[in-house]
């Protein structure tokens, strides 16, 4: 029955991924234009204003209130200081989400500004979350719960989603064509997944965080990955705790870097397929060895980046380390469309390696 339905839908499936990539490049081609406009600097301060003000509100509650510096962004209190912390790896999702408008028009065009307002507010009062967690909260402790309050930060795009879907008769009744046959491969409708992969997302972060060695042994595998293509393209490199240096560049590999996320999303897609546990139980630890392999030359390629071209800039830091990061979602995807158009139809057994 799989193998039917994989081959029905195999064009179909080949025209979905080309039409993805297309859209996928205006999106990115029209954010990096977006993100270089006064707009931009506008809503971004915007959004930081009001985090560092809801901060500062929030913890005058508090036996240990905060101060928010407006000139210099930072929150301060006769201790420490701490820099406000928005979702910029999230923006282009919102962004492409307002122009998906275009291709699942809701039924109501208001509800647009509805949801620019309520991901507006999502989003302050989420970061004042994360800024309070730090502020009072030991370090080990806040990376848990703020990898928690991270599964969160895909909801306002979720929620508009289903909507724009449900809104509209044709996509209601595409939606529910297309859930009819995932269900022949699947256990769970694309609704469901998604929203489990929302809320679970971080949940491996979480319990590396409490698993005594384990960050610590993915992480040097892949910094010694990284200083070993580096040196493979004869530069030499010096490698402290997490960071790894050139000259007077640097790149640090802390948790929320080593791809867990990423990885969480394609082993959760893969164990949601109906079949042979075998095929699971093999593909899993090979795709993992390779991700962290592509994890290693991600690190290496940042970090050339910095070298050769000098960027000091925070915002266009924070913005080169989302676009990479989104080429490891490009190989999570390949990894996931080579496990269920191939590698999900082999068959193994005693008596050879695999056959068809």
């Amino acid at each position: 029955m799989f193998r039917s339905v994989l081959l029905r839908f195999k064009n179909e499936a080949i025209q979905l991924i080309i039409v993805s990539v297309i859209a996928l490049s205006i999106i990115l081609f029209g954010w990096n234009h977006f993100i270089n406009t006064e707009f931009y600097s506008i809503i971004l301060n915007f959004l930081h204003q009001q985090v560092g003000y809801f901060t500062q509100l929030i913890s005058g509650l508090s036996d240990m209130p905060v101060t928010f510096d407006s000139s210099s962004g930072y929150l301060i209190n006769a201790l420490n200081l701490w820099d406000v912390i928005l979702p910029l790896g999230a923006f282009p999702v919102y962004f492409a989400l307002i122009i998906f408008v275009f291709v699942l028009p809701p039924k109501k065009y208001y509800t647009v500004l509805i949801y620019i307002f309520s991901t507006a507010a999502f989003i302050i009062l989420r970061s004042t979350i994360i800024m309070l967690f730090k502020i009072y909260l030991t370090s080990t402790a806040h990376y848990a719960w703020i990898a928690f309050i991270d599964t969160t930060i895909y909801l306002p795009a979720y929620f508009w989603i289903v909507y724009l879907i449900e809104s509209n008769n044709l996509h209601r009744y595409y939606s529910i064509k297309i859930n009819t046959e995932i269900k022949r491969i699947s256990y769970f409708t694309v609704q469901q997944i998604a929203l489990f992969l929302i809320l679970f997302n971080s949940l491996p972060r979480i319990i590396l965080q409490y698993s005594g060695n384990a960050i610590e042994n993915i992480t040097t595998v892949i910094l010694k990955g990284s200083q070993l293509f580096l040196k493979l393209l004869h530069y030499n490199t010096v490698l402290i705790d997490k960071t790894i240096f050139i000259d007077n560049n640097w790149v640090r590999l802390e948790l929320p870097c080593i791809g867990i996320g990423v990885w969480t999303i394609v082993v959760i897609l893969i164990l949601s397929i109906r079949g042979s546990a075998i095929n699971k139980a093999i593909f899993i630890p090979a795709f993992s060895l390779i991700f962290m392999l592509i994890n290693s030359v991600r690190l290496a390629y940042t970090l050339l980046y910095l070298h050769d071209n000098c960027v000091c800039d925070s915002l266009k830091l924070s913005h080169l380390h989302d676009s990479i990061t989104y080429v490891m979602y490009l190989f999570a995807f390949i990894f996931l469309a080579t496990y269920i158009l191939w590698f999900h139809t082999i068959k193994f057994n005693k008596k050879s390696v695999f056959t068809k």
